[in-house]
């Protein structure tokens, strides 16, 4: 069963152009060595969650720890 995406609480959202991709997977291993792989939004963790319909809206919808 998939976690209630509004429910989750993230620390780190990366979202960039493809072609920075290697760069950004860079950066992802980095913040996860900082907080688990659960609170950086990065759509290589959350693969399932990433193909659900209206995923604009839900995100928009999730709490960002500090924000």
């Amino acid at each position: 069963m998939i976690e209630n995406q509004t429910s989750k609480h993230f620390s780190s959202a990366l979202s960039f152009p493809g072609e920075y991709r290697i760069l950004v997977e860079a950066i992802s291993e980095k913040l996860t060595k900082l907080n688990s792989a659960e609170m950086v939004l990065y759509g290589q963790y959350h693969k399932a969650e990433f193909v659900r319909p209206n995923l604009d809206t839900s995100l928009q919808k999730s709490r960002m720890v500090g924000l």
